[in-house]
């Protein structure tokens, strides 16, 4: 239970960053910004995912690095076979337990 509220809480606040990103690029990566930790800012990925990609599926993930700033990249498929990566700057929050 603590974990949905949680994830809840982290993405209302940050309603207006994702709205202004799209993730299809590093350049227009999505920033979580109540993402403090690996652990708290993996789940936040998995529930933006959840949210905004229903019924995608998550494949590889793999870390990033351009212009000196790391960022998670996530391959997703969907229905009909239809495959997208996602980007997420993860500069806040990796490394940090």
């Amino acid at each position: 239970m603590w974990r949905q509220v949680f994830l809840a809480a982290l993405l209302l606040g940050c309603g207006e960053a994702l709205a202004a990103a799209s993730g299809s690029s590093p350049a227009t990566a999505i920033v979580l910004p109540g993402a403090t930790n690996e652990m708290n800012g993996v789940m936040a990925e998995d529930a933006y995912i959840s949210q905004h990609y229903p019924g995608w599926q998550q494949g590889s993930q793999s870390t990033v690095m351009q212009n000196g700033k790391d960022y998670d990249q996530i391959q997703l498929s969907g229905p009909g076979g239809k495959t997208q990566a996602i980007y997420f700057d993860i500069a806040a929050w990796f490394g940090k337990m």
